[in-house]
């Protein structure tokens, strides 16, 4: 019995997809906050560099106005909520931004992704946790506060947002190699497809018709034929003539063998 010697590789760790920037990043892009000092809807600001994420952490759930709906739970944890999706985030120039994923899992993930991907959501806001901050007496109801640190839970596509800032701002890219492409740019795709089929079919069908018109050409139009003359009367016979004097008592009499005379 012969025995075979197992040999193992070691594999490396999956190549780290490369970090995302704004010129890179594929699908609508928001960024997050205003900038330092700029106070929100509520009377907070946030400083430079006060909004974390753990290391190695770059998703954060994604929801539909924080998921705050009649059937959900108002106070409920982000990890209570049923999220439509993911957002990809990161940081850049100061600045926070993220890219939406949906799970396509629920039919308000659908209709979000749809009513985002044609441009009709436009603002999103963002759920933290305040580490350190300092009230400030701002807002409408004066509890606003300066956020020195703060560390990011989720992020939420919303109508309007508290954060003048947080609003989208890049649409579709071009594809990155290597990446697959979006629904919107699929159905773009599709489209200028279909339209491309559309004048091909109409080319072809010009040309189908053209054939066929040259090698099934019209007969020519049929020459009119000149009506018939009407019949001409027959001529009064020889006997009819002599024996009819146009006196019916003589033609009567010359009948039955009498001669009448003039």
């Amino acid at each position: 019995m012969k025995t075979r010697a197992l040999s193992l590789k070691r594999l490396g760790a999956p190549a780290a997809s490369p970090p995302l920037s704004l010129a890179t990043a594929t699908g609508p892009v928001f960024a997050m906050l205003d900038p330092p000092g700029v106070e929100d809807a509520h009377g907070d600001t946030m400083d430079a560099g006060a909004l974390e994420l753990p290391p190695g952490v770059n998703e954060v759930p994604l929801y539909w106005v924080h998921s705050y709906h009649p059937e959900v739970v108002p106070d409920a944890q982000p990890h209570q909520r049923l999220p439509v999706g993911t957002a990809t985030v990161w940081e850049e120039g100061g600045q926070w931004y993220f890219v939406p994923r949906f799970n396509r899992l629920t039919s308000l993930s659908t209709d979000v992704e749809a009513q985002t991907l044609a441009g009709e959501i436009t603002a999103c806001s963002i759920g933290y946790l305040t580490v350190a901050a300092t009230p400030n007496g701002k807002g409408p109801e004066g509890t606003g506060e300066d956020v020195h640190k703060a560390k990011l839970l989720e992020v939420s596509l919303v109508d309007k947002g508290a954060k003048a800032g947080a609003v989208r701002v890049k649409a579709m890219a071009e594809t990155q190699p290597g990446q697959e492409p979006t629904m919107d740019e699929q159905w773009k795709q599709m489209r200028e497809d279909l339209a491309q089929t559309k004048a091909a079919v109409a080319k072809m069908a010009g040309q189908l018709d053209a054939m066929h018109a040259k090698a099934f050409p019209p007969p020519p139009p049929e020459e009119k034929k000149p009506e018939d003359a009407p019949p001409v009367a027959e001529p009064p016979k020889d006997e009819e003539a002599k024996t009819k004097s146009g006196n019916a008592v003589a033609d009567w009499w010359q009948s039955k063998g009498f001669k009448v005379g003039a």
